[in-house]
């Protein structure tokens, strides 16, 4: 993969313009979402990288939820996160 990356700032806002090699199935799966979604490609990686970051930290909620409720005692704690976190739509 190659990557080049340029930098820039607008106000608060820092941006990295990054050249990458994609394989040919995912670059047609990325066109097609913006097709239909009528968002610019750029804001399809965005909304990508953004969806897979809040996964990530889902999975990881859950996972410290599942060891608290295997460490401490349920009967006597019980913090309702694991529901929670099952019940949100993330």
């Amino acid at each position: 993969m190659y990557i080049q990356a340029v930098y820039w700032s607008m106000g608060k806002t820092s941006f990295q313009k990054v050249t990458v090699s994609l394989p040919e199935d995912v670059f047609q799966l990325a066109n097609s979402y913006r097709e239909n979604h009528n968002m610019d490609l750029n804001d399809v990686f965005v909304l990508a990288l953004r969806t897979l970051r809040q996964r990530e930290l889902a999975e990881g909620y859950k996972a410290l939820a599942s060891e608290q409720n295997n460490t401490l005692d349920g009967a006597l704690v019980d913090s309702g996160l694991t529901e929670v976190l099952e019940s949100t739509e993330w």
